[in-house]
C-alpha cells in the first residue's frame, strides 16, 4: 500500500494508473487470502474465497491493459477496445455474485473442517474453463507486447521488461 501511495503522488507516465490499480487489487487478493485462511467458520471462508475471486478475474485484464499502457500501444487502449479487454472481467464478475441461480463459476462450493482450517471444495462451472482461456490469451498478449518492446529497447528499459516478465511468470510458476 506504501507503494501504491507513493505512485500516487508522484504518477506521471501513462503506466503509472493501470500499474496502480493492478497493486491495489492484488492486495485486495492478499487480504481476502489471509481472511479466508483465518476464517474461523465455513461461511466466513467462503465469503472470503468469493470476495478473493474479484482479484482472480480481473489481474489478467488489469495485467494486459498495464502492458499496453507501458508499452505506449494506446490504440489499444481508446474507449471501445478497453471496453472490450474489460468487458469479460465485468461479465466474471456479474456470474461470480450471481452464481448460486446458476453455477457457471461453481457447480458447488464447499468448506469442510481441516485443520488448521478448512479447505474450499469446489466443482467448476463451465464459465471457469472459458475465464482460464481468456486469462491465458491477455497474459500471452502482455508478454508478445513486452518481447516487441525488449527488442528495441536500451539496456536499461530491457532491465525493466525483464523484471516484468519474472513478476508475472516466477508467481505463476509457484502455483
Amino acid at each position: 500500500l506504501l507503494v501504491a501511495a507513493g505512485l500516487w503522488r508522484q504518477r506521471s507516465a501513462p503506466a503509472d494508473a493501470p500499474f496502480l490499480i493492478l497493486i491495489l487489487v492484488q492486495v485486495l487478493w492478499l487480504i481476502a487470502y489471509a481472511l479466508e485462511l483465518a476464517s474461523t467458520s465455513p461461511e466466513a471462508v467462503l465469503t472470503w474465497y468469493r470476495v478473493k475471486f474479484v482479484a482472480v478475474f480481473t489481474l489478467p485484464t488489469l495485467w494486459c491493459v498495464f502492458v499496453l499502457a507501458y508499452a505506449r500501444r494506446t490504440a489499444w487502449l481508446r474507449l471501445p477496445r478497453l471496453a472490450l479487454l474489460l468487458a469479460f472481467a465485468a461479465l466474471s464478475l456479474l456470474l461470480t455474485l450471481t452464481n448460486d441461480a446458476h453455477g457457471l463459476i461453481w457447480r458447488s462450493l464447499s468448506a469442510v473442517p481441516q485443520p488448521p482450517g478448512f479447505t474450499v471444495l469446489r466443482v467448476l462451472g463451465p464459465w471457469l474453463f472459458l475465464y482460464v482461456a481468456h486469462s491465458l490469451a491477455l497474459v500471452l498478449v502482455a508478454a508478445g507486447v513486452l518481447v516487441d518492446l525488449y527488442r528495441g529497447a536500451s539496456r536499461t528499459t530491457r532491465q525493466r521488461i525483464l523484471l516484468l516478465l519474472a513478476a508475472w511468470v516466477l508467481p505463476a510458476l509457484a502455483m
